[in-house]
């Protein structure tokens, strides 16, 4: 069997994949590891599918050749097939290196090196929630928003600590490198948290 074969499409390949592809998005979308959680909340319903769609089809084309791998070793130990070495150290090759584990240690690990290498430097805008004081006061994505009522914001956690303890319809004072501003507090689509309709991304520095 050569590569070309390993990898050519078929039904078992394709449910295997199908199925790790909703598991790995069910992760991804309700851990707040990930942060997808937060980000969805403030989109729009059409915004929602979108990053869904386009994110279940990266899924099915990413873990493609691990879903090849492992119904390669299904029939090998079914014995539906032979195989010569180089076939098995390709399939076990797809299986160890494009599957959720080894993505989610990959993360996990970059992620430290990033915080090992910079720190927190504040939270750049990156978009705004459907119904949003913030781009009514007339702020704009691309500034950076370094505090609020005068406490220092470094983290995006940092920012919603600080909205905590506010109440809807309370005013804050908002600094960005650009501006300053005075955003009235509201609450996110679902309710659960206080926001000023901002979508962030954390800034890091250089240490």
């Amino acid at each position: 069997m050569a590569l070309k074969e390993l990898i050519k499409p078929g039904k078992q390949k394709l449910r295997i994949d199908l199925a790790l592809s909703i598991a790995w998005l069910a992760l991804v979308f309700l851990h707040p590891f990930f942060g997808y959680d937060r980000i969805i909340s403030e989109y729009d319903i059409f915004l929602k599918a979108a990053i869904l769609s386009i994110n279940f089809l990266v899924s099915l084309i990413f873990f493609y050749p691990m879903s090849c791998g492992l119904a390669f070793v299904w029939d090998l130990a079914k014995k539906k097939k032979q195989s010569s070495r180089w076939e098995l150290a390709a399939a076990v090759f797809f299986i160890l290196f494009f599957n959720p584990i080894f993505v989610s240690c990959a993360a996990i690990t970059l992620n430290h090196l990033n915080d090992s290498m910079n720190k927190p430097c504040g939270a750049e805008i990156t978009g705004f929630a459907e119904e949003s004081a913030a781009r009514d006061s007339g702020m704009s994505v691309g500034e950076d928003i370094v505090s609020m009522d005068g406490y220092p914001v470094d983290t995006v956690e940092n920012l919603k600590h600080i909205l905590g303890g506010k109440n809807p319809g309370d005013y804050v004072t908002v600094k960005t490198d650009k501006k300053e501003y005075r955003i009235a507090v509201q609450r996110n689509q679902d309710k659960s948290e206080k926001v000023i309709g901002v979508i962030l991304t954390q800034r890091y520095c250089p240490i």
